[in-house]
């Protein structure tokens, strides 16, 4: 964490450089023109998804008795925001926060299976919402994610090649479960199992109203986080359909999952521009790109550490950027 007090500004320069060298004077120009009144709402798409998400644990911390303040549960959702933004993509929020429950006295177990409620949440809207969104964008087949559909049909015609995946796989899990740490791990994960079973029941059972809050907050979350593109786009004065570029930003950031660094620094960048390339026009298509990476990545990773840092010194509580820079087993709960 102390890296990215260094790392994070030095990134914002070099983005910014590279949008403006690879965008010309005239086009570069139209960011001054932005609608401010599209300008605040994409603004306020980008930090939304803290609050639903700091409001969805806060509510199952009630539900469960582990009762902690709004603030502290908001702390929580954005320390994992900042956490996952300095991790391989593909780790995700989900494990910061589960380190950080961990962290505030939850026993493992407990926090594993919160954590993963809060995932079953998002699974829902994905299994539900997406399918429909995605017939109705007209995306399906379309350029960049038609070549990549056909890539992946490409692939699963090789059974071969999977099945040795498989079986490698397969072989190092058996070998790993075997092992102390497999075994110490795998308890963990059975009783995090139970534990998420007797949650899920609890939630179908004790308080379905209830829940269908929390379900109503992840689509709030989701659909947020996917229209900030679409804000930018009219606010430079263009146009795209709000269901297409959302379902076009969800498989950006799908594809952003398989990019090996903090972030999906770089790769971000090259998702964007492969699928976006035939809904923006080309002149202005790097500062849409640049715009968008800097409202949903930098400025946000900014404004978090930011957030973290001042609220403990204000509070006198533990250091976030030091929990999340591997120390969470020095936090105490608070009462």
């Amino acid at each position: 964490m102390r890296s990215l007090k260094i790392l994070l500004p030095l990134g914002i320069g070099a983005h910014l450089g590279i949008t403006l060298w690879t965008t010309d004077p005239d086009s570069a120009a139209s960011l001054l023109g932005i609608s401010p009144a599209w300008l605040a709402l994409a603004l306020v798409l980008a930090f939304l998804p803290w609050l639903t998400n700091g409001l969805r644990l806060w509510n199952w911390l009630r539900w469960e008795g582990e009762r902690r303040s709004l603030g502290d549960c908001l702390r929580v959702a954005v320390a994992s925001e900042v956490g996952a933004a300095v991790t391989p993509t593909a780790v995700g929020s989900a494990s910061v926060k589960t380190a950080m429950l961990n962290a505030r006295g939850l026993p493992l177990p407990r926090a594993l299976s919160l954590t993963g409620m809060g995932s079953l949440e998002d699974g829902l809207f994905f299994a539900l919402a997406m399918p429909a969104m995605l017939v109705a964008s007209g995306v399906w087949h379309d350029g960049a994610l038609g070549q990549l559909v056909d890539v992946g049909a490409r692939a699963v015609e090789t059974p071969v090649r999977a099945s040795i995946a498989a079986a490698i796989t397969a072989g190092a899990l058996l070998v790993f479960a075997r092992t102390r740490w497999g075994r110490s791990v795998g308890g963990v994960l059975c009783r995090s199992w139970l534990e998420w079973r007797a949650l899920l029941g609890r939630a179908l059972t004790r308080h379905p109203f209830a829940w269908s809050t929390n379900l109503l907050l992840a689509a709030i979350q989701w659909v947020a986080r996917y229209s900030v593109f679409t804000a930018l786009l009219h606010g430079l004065g263009l146009e795209i359909d709000p269901v297409r570029g959302l379902v076009l930003q969800w498989l950006c950031f799908t594809f952003m999952a398989v990019i090996p660094t903090p972030g999906a620094m770089g790769g971000a960048e090259l998702v964007f521009l492969t699928l976006f390339a035939g809904e923006v026009p080309a002149e202005v298509l790097p500062l849409v790109m640049g715009a968008w990476r800097m409202t949903t990545f930098y400025l946000l990773t900014l404004s978090g550490l930011v957030f973290l840092l001042a609220s403990a010194r204000e509070r006198g509580g533990p250091d976030w950027s030091t929990t999340l820079a591997g120390d969470a087993g020095n936090v105490r709960p608070e009462n």
